[in-house]
């Protein structure tokens, strides 16, 4: 019983680790095709840009940036970008870490009608990410053959690893074009691109800048996403100001993530150490960090960070003569677009044929693959609903114990439609169909990203009420549970309720604890209080399960509470439930004292596993750095070093 009760609690958060590394790959993964694409980029919006920064023909204003033509700006930056996304267990498993220092040098040569043009060359030092090959290191001279670096022998050539910038003043990107004497391939552009612009940020209006120490403006990214950021000025007396400016976003506008019971979070800040007097930053530092999660559980996140420095300027190589070998203008969404065709060519099965091909192999694929083909079939059969009886036969057509029966029904459930339900309940409804792919179904419907029909919640029903079996009445009646956080239904909510009052047995009440829990709703609030108080250990830690998802002050009191109860069941159910909780004060506060001097093992053993999950909270990371030395019992001690060890 314990079993089931933790793969419910764990089965959305594992779905999101294979759907956030398929969005990795296929968001972030760059074509390996060198082809250039020609084709001329509207100038509408460049129009638009210009209109808003007048100035003197020729002429920089106080808050441009002054890369006057003749010189160059040697830059130092270190760019990383870093996903996560929890699995089982709690455990945080990375995707897609990718780390990029080196210098990027401006060579200012021409400007004119208030455009910059630059030259803009990359000399990387560092480039580990795997969402690239070999070949775009050794573009980028950053490997080593024996004891010569690669670098040492490639880049004797000034154009090599530049691009061509039109800049507007206050450092927004207008067009880019790439050279004919030493062509980047798409990679590279893609690399090169995201350095600039990330490093290149566009200035606040001057009137801001002058005016109040503390003032909003509506800024725009590059695919023109408008947002408001909070600035700071600071240090107007001197010649060196502070800028520092912050974006905060909390919740999701998404659809799917609401309708799944997800949501998300965006954090921007941004620190410049600007010269007045030069009119030139002297440091930059920019950092995004965004979160998917369930509940107040971070279950997914990308977190992005350019540091850069900015060194003294001296002479250019280049002179307005090199612009002539830059003559091919490149058009960033149509290599996108050539990315994602050739993504999906390479490795999404676009016909049936294909997927029963994948199918056939399924069982000799290693972890990875399987990942993959898991994401892929669940987005064919999102793109092409019709496909939903061919995914029913071909269950029925495989063997009972197939591992892929078991992924195709995951791309059933994760479709969510009352057909693909309606699927599922015909799928369990077949003598042949096996006790493991039932488990599954019920779990997906558990986990249903859209609400249940009536026919299924009367299916589901059914067995709560008829099986024999006690596991799968009580599949059944979690996923009736889970059902209400997407529909209330007054019939389940006065069953449950009416149970729980009138049962004398243990094992019926935890059960509808855990099933109430489920719900992620107040219905159950006084059936859940009362258990609190219960004689019974197990009663007490089933009602500290139920509270995970309740965020009034008094449920988190009675939370925190638990977490001191005599049992030490009680205790791990009670900080696991912490999981699901805001993250504040409280929370950690109630994880440091447990890990710090909590005498059984396996209680302070559970603290440290959330605590490790939460690395990315800088006083987190501190306190558990420290455990990492002082923590005695040995195997718990290796563990923490093992965990803080890639973020060292």
């Amino acid at each position: 019983m314990s079993g089931i009760k933790f793969w419910f609690g764990v089965i959305a958060l594992t779905g999101i680790s294979f759907g956030f590394y398929h969005y990795l790959q296929n968001e972030t993964k760059l074509a390996t095709d060198d082809s250039i694409e020609t084709a001329s980029q509207s100038d509408t919006n460049n129009a638009s840009i210009m209109a808003h920064e007048e100035r003197s023909n020729g002429k920089f204003n106080e808050f441009d940036f002054h890369i006057t033509p003749g010189k160059s700006y040697a830059i130092e930056f270190n760019r990383s970008l870093k996903g996560e996304a929890l699995g089982e267990n709690n455990n945080t498993k990375s995707f897609g870490d990718s780390e990029f220092t080196g210098t990027m040098t401006i060579h200012s040569v021409k400007f004119n009608n208030s455009k910059i043009n630059a030259v803009i060359q990359l000399q990387m030092k560092k480039l580990v990410s795997p969402l690239f090959d070999f070949s775009i290191a050794y573009e980028f001279g950053t490997l080593s053959t024996g004891n010569t670096p690669i670098a040492e022998i490639t880049t004797n050539n000034k154009f090599k690893n530049t691009l061509l910038f039109e800049l507007t003043p206050t450092g927004r990107v207008l067009r880019i074009f790439n050279n004919s004497v030493k062509p980047l391939s798409q990679d590279a552009i893609f690399i090169v691109h995201d350095i600039v612009t990330s490093s290149l940020f566009p200035m606040p209006e001057e009137k801001n800048l002058k005016g109040s120490n503390k003032f909003k403006q509506r800024v725009a990214d590059e695919k023109n996403n408008k947002y408001d950021m909070d600035f700071i000025v600071s240090g107007k007396s001197t010649d060196e100001w502070t800028i520092d400016a912050k974006n905060e976003v909390v919740g999701s506008n998404s659809d799917s993530n609401n309708r799944m019971g997800l949501d998300g979070s965006s954090l921007r800040t941004i620190e410049i150490k600007w010269n007045t007097k030069s009119g030139l930053p002297k440091t930059y530092t920019a950092k995004t960090e965004q979160k998917i999660n369930a509940g107040d559980a971070k279950i997914a996140g990308v977190q992005s960070v350019i540091e850069t420095k900015w060194q003294n300027s001296t002479d250019s190589l280049f002179n307005q003569d090199d612009l002539k070998n830059f003559p091919t203008q490149i058009n960033l969404d149509q290599i996108k677009a050539t990315r994602r065709q050739n993504k999906e060519k390479d490795s999404k099965p676009k016909t049936w044929s294909e997927t029963e091909k994948k199918i056939a192999q399924y069982e000799n694929m290693d972890e990875k693959q399987k990942e993959t083909f898991f994401n892929d079939t669940a987005d064919q059969l999102k793109k092409n609903p019709a496909l939903l009886s061919r995914y029913q036969n071909e269950i029925k057509n495989l063997r009972p114990g197939s591992e892929s029966n078991s992924v195709l029904v995951g791309s059933i459930g994760a479709l969510g439609t009352s057909e693909a339900q309606a699927a599922m309940v015909e799928i369990y409804q077949r003598g042949t169909t096996s006790d493991a792919i039932k488990e599954k179904i019920l779990i997906e419907l558990a986990t249903s990203p859209q609400a249940l029909t009536n026919e299924t919640k009367g299916f589901l029903k059914d067995l709560y009420h008829n099986s024999k079996d006690e596991d799968t009445s009580h599949q059944a009646g979690f996923a009736l549970g889970a059902s209400l956080s997407k529909s209330p239904d007054a019939g389940i909510v006065k069953e449950f309720q009416t149970k729980f009052e009138n049962s004398s047995n243990k094992d019926e009440k935890v059960f509808l604890l855990s099933a109430m829990g489920n719900s992620k709703t107040d219905d159950f609030k006084r059936q859940i209080d009362k258990a609190t108080d219960s004689k019974d250990p197990e009663i007490r830690a089933a009602a500290a399960d139920a509270l995970r998802f309740s965020k009034d002050e008094n449920s988190r009191s009675q939370l925190i509470s638990l977490t001191k109860d005599e049992s030490p069941n009680t205790k791990i159910s009670a900080y696991r439930a912490l999981l699901y909780q805001p993250y504040d004060d409280r929370t950690f506060n109630a994880l440091t004292a447990c890990a710090n001097s909590e005498s059984n093992i396996s209680v302070r053993a559970t603290c440290t596993d959330i605590l490790l999950s939460k690395l990315n909270d800088e006083k987190t990371f501190s306190f558990i750095s420290r455990r990492a030395t002082i923590e005695p019992n040995e195997p718990l001690r290796m563990k923490i070093q093992e965990a803080i060890k890639p973020v060292n």
